[in-house]
C-alpha cells in the first residue's frame, strides 16, 4: 500500500465526545439529528471556536471507513476504537482535531499492517479530503441561535392539514408549499413572504409595510391612506371612492380615470377667467384648445425617507485561526497567608492486646454423666458380602467387587507386579488466545494413568477465528500425577480443521509441561503462524501419551 503524504496538527491529546448522558431529545441541523447532550457541548464551547464534524452515515462515508479498519485494529484504546465506540453510542458530530487524528491513525495503520485494499484507501482519502476541507463542518450558529426552540424535535409534515380551532406557533414556521388562511390571522413578529401572495380579503397592517414591486392590476374599492409616497407608480384601472389625505405622486400615467365630484387643480389657470373646477377640465379636455405651457412651477419638497430595508443574514463563521504562541510565565506571586489549623484527626486504632494472665486454680470435678444406649452394631467378615463391615482374614486378605479411589490405587510390588498406580478422571479447563477471539474456549480433558503411563486427551473443537490466535493456553490445570516429570514438556502434533486437514508444512502442536500447563498452537511453538480470520477453524481430538 503506498503511503499518502499529507501535512497534519498533531495534538498533546486525544479527545471525543465520549458523553455519558442518554439521548433524551433531539435537535435538527438541515437533516442531521442532534442530541441535547452535543447541543450543549456545541452551545458550552461556541466561545472557544471549536470546530465539529458531522459523522452522520447518512452524510459521509466516514462511520464505514472507520468500521472497515477497526475490524482489523485490535487495540481497543485506538484512535479508531475511540471513534467507532462514539458512534455506537449514537452520536452523530465529533470534534474536528480528534476526527483528523483518528484517520490519520486509519491511514497509518493500513501501511503497517499491509493490508491492501485499494477501495477503502480511495474513501479514507475523500473523507481526510472532506473534514480537512470543511465540507462536513456542523454550522455553529445555525445550532446556537435559539436554544427555546432547537431543543424541541422538528415535525415534517407531508400531508395536507385543517386546523379547525387557534393555532399559535412559538417557534419558526416554515412553509415549504402554499398555506391557506380562510379566518382571521394575526403574525405578532416579523413575516417574510419569498413568493407571490394573494390577499382575497381585507387586510390590516399595523406597522410598516416594504414592498420592492407593487403591482394593482384591478380596481381598489376603498383606500385610505394618511401618507402615500410613490415614484414612476403605473395603475392600469384605479376607482378611489374614499378619502386619500395626502398623495405624492412624481409621475402618474392614467387610462380611463373616472371623477366623480369636485377635482381641485393646485396650478394656475392659463387664463385669469378660467374657473379651477370640473367645467373647464371637461372642456379643456374635450373641445378647448391646447393652452400655452405655463411656467415651471418651483421643487417641490423633499419626500420622506422611505423605511430602513431588511437586515442581511448573518455571514458563516469563518475558520478558527492558528493558535497563538504561548507567553512567557509571570511573576511568581507573593505567598499567601497561612492557613487556618485543620480539623483534629480520627482517633487511632487500638493497641495490641496485653499478655494473657496465669490460669487459674482448678475446679472440682464435675459429676459423671450416665451411660448412653448402645447403638446398633454390624456383623463384620472378609467374604464380599453386602452392608458388612470389613474384617480380614487370618492372611491380612479380603474379597471385594469395586473399589473405587479418587487419587487412584497404589499396589505393592512384593507380590511382583508392575502395576503400582491407576488413576481417571475429566478435568474441565479454559483455553485462553494469546490475541484476537475466540478469546476463551472451555473444554474437558479425559485423563488415565496406569503405572507410569499418562495419556491426555484433548477434545476436538471448531470455531470462527478473527484477529489471528496464534495459541490457546491453560495454565497448571492438571494434577501432579498426571503431568510430566519436573522440567520436562510432552509435544504431540496436533492436526488443524480447515480446509485441508493433517496440512502440510502448517501442523500445530499439543503441549504438556510438568507443571499441569496445557497449550495448543497454530504452527509449531515459535512459528508465529495463526488461524484464519474465518469460519471452521480448530483442531481434531488431541492424546498426548508418556511416561510419568
Amino acid at each position: 500500500m503506498k503511503m499518502m503524504k499529507r501535512l497534519r496538527i498533531s495534538s498533546g491529546f486525544f479527545s471525543f465526545f465520549l458523553l455519558l448522558s442518554s439521548i433524551a431529545s433531539f435537535a435538527w441541523v438541515g437533516d442531521i439529528e442532534l442530541s441535547e447532550v452535543e447541543i450543549a457541548q456545541i452551545t458550552k464551547d461556541a466561545n472557544k471556536k471549536d470546530s465539529y464534524i458531522c459523522i452522520d452515515p447518512r452524510v459521509s462515508e466516514i462511520s464505514r471507513v472507520i468500521l472497515a479498519v477497526s475490524a482489523w485494529d485490535t487495540d481497543p484504546s485506538s484512535p479508531v476504537n475511540l471513534l467507532r465506540n462514539h458512534m455506537e453510542q449514537g452520536f452523530v458530530i465529533a470534534r474536528k482535531d480528534a476526527v483528523l487524528e483518528s484517520l490519520w491513525y486509519a491511514e497509518k495503520f493500513l501501511a503497517q499492517c499491509k493490508q491492501e485494499d485499494s477501495a477503502l484507501e480511495q474513501s479514507l482519502e475523500s473523507v481526510i479530503d472532506q473534514v480537512a476541507g470543511d465540507e462536513l463542518t456542523i454550522d455553529v450558529a445555525e445550532v446556537t441561535k435559539d436554544r427555546n426552540c432547537h431543543h424541541l424535535p422538528i415535525l415534517h409534515i407531508n400531508e395536507r392539514i385543517t386546523v379547525d380551532g387557534k393555532a399559535v406557533f412559538k417557534c419558526e414556521v416554515s412553509m415549504r408549499k402554499k398555506l391557506k388562511v380562510k379566518g382571521e390571522a394575526t403574525f405578532k413578529e416579523d413575516v417574510k413572504f419569498k413568493d407571490e401572495v394573494l390577499f382575497e380579503d381585507n387586510v390590516t397592517i399595523e406597522g410598516t409595510l416594504s414592498v420592492a414591486d407593487l403591482v394593482i392590476g384591478s380596481c381598489i374599492d376603498n383606500l385610505c391612506v394618511n401618507t402615500l409616497s410613490v415614484n414612476d407608480e403605473v395603475v392600469n384601472t384605479l376607482i378611489v371612492n374614499s378619502c386619500i389625505d395626502n398623495l405624492c405622486v412624481n409621475t402618474l400615467s392614467v387610462n380611463d380615470e373616472v371623477v366623480q365630484t369636485n377635482l381641485t387643480l393646485n396650478f394656475p389657470p392659463v387664463n385669469p377667467g378660467d374657473a379651477t373646477n370640473k367645467s373647464y377640465v371637461d372642456s379643456l379636455v374635450l373641445s378647448g384648445p391646447t393652452g400655452a405651457t405655463g411656467a415651471t412651477g418651483p421643487t417641490g419638497a423633499t419626500g420622506n425617507t422611505g423605511p430602513t430595508g431588511a437586515t442581511g443574514v448573518t455571514g458563516a463563521i469563518g475558520n478558527t485561526g492558528p493558535t497563538g504562541a504561548t507567553g512567557a510565565t509571570g511573576a511568581v506571586g507573593n505567598t499567601g497567608p497561612t492557613g487556618a489549623t485543620g480539623v483534629t484527626g480520627a482517633t487511632g486504632s487500638t493497641g495490641a492486646t496485653g499478655a494473657t494472665g496465669a490460669t487459674g486454680a482448678t475446679g472440682p470435678t464435675g459429676a459423671t454423666g450416665s451411660t448412653g444406649a448402645t447403638g446398633p452394631s454390624l456383623p463384620a467378615t472378609s467374604a464380599d458380602v453386602p452392608n458388612t463391615l470389613v474384617q480380614r482374614d487370618g492372611s491380612g486378605n479380603f474379597a471385594a467387587n469395586i473399589i473405587t479411589s479418587d487419587a487412584g490405587l497404589i499396589f505393592s510390588t512384593g507380590g511382583g507386579s508392575t502395576l503400582n498406580y491407576y488413576g481417571q478422571s475429566t478435568i474441565a479447563g479454559t483455553l485462553t488466545a494469546n490475541q484476537g477471539t475466540p478469546a476463551t474456549i472451555s473444554v474437558t480433558y479425559n485423563v488415565t494413568r496406569i503405572g507410569n503411563i499418562v495419556v491426555v486427551t484433548v477434545p476436538g473443537t471448531t470455531f470462527t477465528a478473527a484477529g489471528s490466535p496464534q495459541v490457546y493456553v491453560d495454565s497448571a490445570v492438571l494434577p501432579a500425577q498426571y503431568s510430566p516429570a519436573s522440567g520436562q514438556t510432552q509435544q504431540v502434533i496436533a492436526p488443524r480443521i480447515g480446509a485441508a486437514l493433517y496440512e502440510s508444512g502448517s501442523m500445530g502442536t499439543l503441549n504438556v509441561d510438568s507443571a499441569g500447563t496445557v497449550s495448543i498452537w497454530k504452527e509449531a511453538e515459535g512459528n508465529g503462524g495463526a488461524w484464519l480470520s474465518a469460519a471452521n477453524q480448530g483442531w481434531d481430538t488431541i492424546t498426548s501419551t508418556f511416561a510419568r
